[in-house]
């Protein structure tokens, strides 16, 4: 937990996994942001982030998913982990060796623990079933698919897809530029959290064909020109989505039951073909409009109907 006033901090190369709140929990004022990348942040009781005043920025080599330490307190990697040369080189920074003096050669590892092990083998098309026993799978396709959607997509590819298969999903991720998140339907493909369920902090990421629930927020979209396609959100306590960059796109979506269906801040969206209906307050919250000349929020066939409050509130 970090407080201070306008004090930015950089995390790098570091797995932040298994604490009982927020991986990152920033609580300073005026304008603190959070810069992480080269980073596996995974299973934090609470959610991955959290801040007060501005959202994390995150880098496009972000991991969500187990790291597969060898356990009983031994947080060296196994042979399955995708932390595995993840990493960002920093010998120009003097970092030479791990914890256990080790050289760091080659690609780094994310944490503290360098390994001769080699890296996870990446696909354009991953698999993710939930009825799998674990991540030990390839994942390359239904029959060797990973268990979790994290595990999915640390072995994707830019521009590739990770194919979710029906389940219920209990876990945050954040989705790297160009990769695509699609479920198989969008009403038994569950996926459900604390905190901010699914991030899209990057560009050019899309999530399609799934059901978000029980988050803070569903889909927190920082990062510009990301698509969210065919979804359902419902019990999220902030917004089904909330979206604080510019260019992104929510199309085809159902919003029922949230606290605010869609929240929008300050820059340029487009919601269209969606049903934003029965949430506790506004359908749709804009804070503070369009900014430098731009439009705020552009809604194009849409029902927005029997919220709590406003249908949209400007």
């Amino acid at each position: 937990r970090f407080y201070g006033y306008s004090c930015p901090t950089y995390i790098t190369n570091t797995i932040i996994a298994g604490n009982g709140g927020w991986g990152t929990h920033f609580t300073g004022w005026g304008s603190p942001r959070q810069y992480l990348d080269y980073c596996n942040v995974y299973g934090n009781l609470a959610g991955d982030h959290t801040n007060f005043s501005a959202p994390a920025v995150l880098g496009s080599h972000m991991i969500t998913a187990d790291p597969t330490f060898i356990g009983a307190g031994d947080f060296h990697l196994t042979n399955w982990s995708p932390c595995i040369d993840a990493g960002f080189i920093m010998t120009a920074a003097g970092i030479t060796n791990d914890l256990d003096s080790m050289p760091r050669t080659n690609a780094f590892e994310i944490g503290c623990y360098e390994t001769t092990l080699p890296p996870l083998v990446k696909t354009t098309m991953s698999y993710v079933d939930a009825s799998r026993p674990d991540d030990m799978g390839v994942g390359t396709n239904w029959p060797t698919a990973k268990k979790t959607i994290g595990a999915g997509l640390s072995i994707t590819l830019s521009n590739g897809t990770c194919n979710v298969a029906g389940g219920l999903y209990n876990e945050s991720f954040s989705i790297p530029a160009t990769i695509t998140v699609a479920g198989t339907n969008w009403n038994t493909v569950i996926i459900s959290n604390n905190g901010y369920v699914v991030t899209l902090g990057d560009t050019a990421g899309t999530l399609r064909d799934v059901t978000v629930k029980s988050g803070s927020r569903g889909v927190n979209m920082s990062g510009p020109s990301n698509l969210v396609e065919r979804c359902q959100f419902q019990g999220h306590s902030d917004a089904g989505v909330y979206v604080s960059a510019a260019g992104n796109v929510i199309r085809g979506c159902v919003f029922r039951g949230n606290t605010n269906g869609l929240g929008q801040n300050s820059v340029q969206t487009v919601v269209e073909n969606s049903t934003i209906v029965s949430n506790a307050l506004a359908g749709i919250r804009v804070n503070f409009g369009g900014v430098g000349g731009y439009p705020g929020l552009t809604a194009r066939n849409c029902l927005i109907a029997w919220n709590g409050d406003s249908g949209m509130y400007v």
